[in-house]
């Protein structure tokens, strides 16, 4: 069994046991196989993505307030200053130290609109075992956009790493449900279900303001 017919086991497991379901594809224009497992929680579909070399994660939600929560890993070199004086343009806020968890705040870079609603979703548990239990995480994002009649909602995760470890991606499922309940304890997200296009999944709301997206 190769590296990729073992990842695919491990997806089709990993939805058996959370109730989900699992797709295996390729990445539009290329031959880049991909596997991915989807699961409804409340009215929200949490989707996760591998190709066997990088995990994305993402759901979209009906936001209640503009609100974004950047939270980075830190590569220990001058870029680390550079991110911090210049952040995407729709991401503009403040760094959000204070939370009280200092072994996150060495590994990431954390930046907000509203800093007090941001050090409540880190002191979530789970999204801070998530954050700190992979070597390859790189980026955790939620971004809530009300601006001249667009709405959207997104969560985001990305990860440079294979995973075989069902009890992790578990994890990263639970940190996502949790995050989105918080999101509507704060107000910040509708408990309705978001209405997405055919032509406007998820992922095309982030490429949408990825700034360093190449045409």
């Amino acid at each position: 069994m190769n590296a990729w017919e073992k990842t695919c086991d491990t997806w089709r497991l990993l939805a058996a046991e959370i109730n989900g379901s699992f797709t295996e594809g390729t990445v539009p224009f290329s031959s880049i196989h991909t596997a991915s497992v989807e699961k409804q929680y409340k009215n929200w579909k949490i989707s996760f993505q591998t190709t066997g070399h990088t995990v994305t994660g993402n759901v979209s939600y009906v936001p209640l307030d503009n609100f974004t929560l950047n939270v980075k890993r830190k590569k220990f070199d001058w870029t680390d200053a550079l991110q911090g004086a210049v952040p995407p343009l729709f991401m503009l806020g403040s760094e959000v130290t204070g939370t009280g968890f200092a072994e996150v705040e060495y590994l990431y870079s954390i930046t907000s609109n509203d800093v007090s609603k941001a050090r409540k979703l880190m002191s979530n548990a789970k999204l801070r075992d998530v954050l700190m239990n992979s070597d390859g995480m790189q980026n955790f994002l939620i971004c809530s956009m009300k601006v001249a009649g667009m709405q959207a909602g997104s969560i985001f995760l990305f990860d440079l790493g294979r995973v075989f470890d069902r009890a992790q991606m578990k994890d990263r499922f639970e940190a996502f449900q949790q995050t989105l309940d918080e999101l509507s304890r704060l107000r910040l997200a509708s408990l309705e279900a978001p209405q997405v296009s055919i032509s406007e999944e998820p992922e095309d709301l982030f490429d949408r303001f990825n700034i360093f997206k190449k045409k």
